[in-house]
C-alpha cells in the first residue's frame, strides 16, 4: 500500500474520527499540564474520560476492536465509528500509536436516569501510524482545543464504571436537558 495513500486518505479520515469521537480523552495529562480540578464531593469526570481514552488508545495500538467494548456503550454510534476506523487501519496494514486526547475541562451539563452529559474541552495529541514492522509511515501533529458534549452511561459490568454513549460537538448556547444525538 503506498505511503502517499496513507497520508492523503487514511490520516485525514483518522483525524476526522478523532475530532468526532473526540473521545476520547486523556484527563491525566502528561508533560506538565495541570490536572482538571474538582470540588468537594464532585466526581472526577476528567479521570473517568482519561481512563476510557487510555483503553481506546490501547485498542488502536493493538488493532483490537473487541477492546472498544470497554470504552463505549453497546450499539453507540461512537463504537461503530471507531470499529470501522480500526478495520480501515488494519486493512491498510497500519496501527495508530499515541492516539490520545488531553481533557482540559469536563463539567456536568445534565444528569438524568442512568446517564450524565458532560461538556468537555480537549486537545488531540500528536500520534503515529505504524506499519506491521513497527516502522512509522505517517505522523500527525494532533489538533487544537475543541468542545464536545459527551454522554456517559453506567457499564453493565464491572459495576461502578462508565461507558461513552454519544459524542457531539458542543453548541455555543446551552441545549435543553436530554440525551444528545450523534
Amino acid at each position: 500500500m503506498p505511503v502517499r495513500w496513507l497520508i492523503t486518505v487514511l490520516l485525514p479520515a483518522l483525524l476526522l474520527v478523532a475530532l468526532g469521537v473526540g473521545l476520547h480523552w486523556a484527563g491525566v495529562p502528561s508533560g506538565g499540564a495541570p490536572p482538571v480540578a474538582t470540588g468537594p464531593g464532585e466526581m472526577a469526570w476528567a479521570d473517568t474520560l482519561s481512563e476510557l481514552d487510555a483503553r481506546r488508545s490501547l485498542a488502536f495500538a493493538a488493532e483490537d476492536a473487541a477492546m472498544l467494548a470497554d470504552v463505549y456503550a453497546p450499539d453507540s454510534a461512537a463504537l461503530v465509528a471507531d470499529s470501522q476506523r480500526l478495520d480501515e487501519l488494519r486493512a491498510a496494514g497500519v496501527s495508530a500509536h499515541g492516539l490520545r486526547l488531553t481533557v482540559l475541562s469536563a463539567t456536568v451539563r445534565h444528569t438524568g436516569p442512568g446517564e450524565v452529559v458532560l461538556q468537555v474541552r480537549d486537545r488531540l495529541e500528536p500520534y503515529e501510524l505504524r506499519a506491521e514492522t513497527g516502522d512509522i509511515v505517517a505522523s500527525s501533529t494532533g489538533r487544537g482545543e475543541r468542545e464536545w458534549l459527551v454522554t456517559l452511561v453506567p457499564a453493565g459490568q464491572p459495576s461502578g464504571e462508565w461507558r461513552i454513549d454519544s459524542i457531539e460537538p458542543a453548541r455555543s448556547q446551552p441545549s435543553p436537558p436530554g440525551r444528545p444525538t450523534t
